[in-house]
């Protein structure tokens, strides 16, 4: 007698490839939208002193791609330029910020010559980063 396969099961190499699939899928969506800003807290953790700084520009880094139904320009990351002073002493900082969603939310609120929070290295304060 022949054996018939029944579609509505599935055998658990099915399962397996499928949970393999998906938790792929997840790590890869961790890697790109939650990495960058956990990779920014951790580096934070360097920096010993905190300021007050004002922003002098906020540029998106934006990415032209082609596609068959026309341009498509997306944002990847933000380039802001700061200043900050310690004592009497006045710096000029750049940071390379992600496009996360996190970043973006806090840019949305920001413009030229708001005040920002600066950490820097206290043995080295041209050594800083924004952070939000």
């Amino acid at each position: 007698m022949k054996k018939t396969h029944h579609w509505l099961f599935w055998d658990w190499k099915s399962i397996s490839r499928t949970i393999l699939l998906f938790s792929g899928l997840l790590l890869l969506f961790a890697f790109v939208f939650i990495f960058p800003d956990w990779n920014r807290d951790r580096q934070a953790v360097n920096y010993d002193g905190t300021t007050q700084g004002t922003i002098s520009s906020i540029e998106p880094n934006e990415e032209i791609s082609m596609s068959e139904t026309g341009n498509k320009t997306a944002i990847y990351s933000y380039t802001i330029c700061y200043d900050y002073r310690i004592g009497k002493q006045t710096y000029h900082g750049t940071s390379k910020l992600p496009g996360t969603i996190k970043i973006q939310k806090a840019l949305n609120h920001l413009s030229n010559t708001d005040q920002v929070t600066v950490k820097y290295d206290t043995k080295n304060p041209r050594k800083s980063m924004i952070i939000f």
